[in-house]
């Protein structure tokens, strides 16, 4: 069975967000984890969006010559 990390558009938190964060390469990825981690209260709501494929958890990232 695959897993997916991302939240069914179904069960996603409600808005409003505190934070939006665009795209989820390196730089979105560690912001909204420091984020997410960051020692507030009440804690930030957070929405990471990204337009990339999603890869399930241990699938190979291999690419294909054209």
């Amino acid at each position: 069975m695959e897993s997916i990390l991302a939240t069914a558009w179904e069960e996603r938190l409600a808005g409003p967000y505190d934070v939006i964060v665009v795209g989820s390469g390196y730089g979105g990825a560690i912001t909204a984890a420091r984020l997410a981690n960051a020692l507030l209260n009440p804690k930030l709501k957070i929405c990471v969006l990204e337009r990339g494929q999603e890869w399930p958890i241990g699938s190979s990232l291999t690419r294909s010559s054209a």
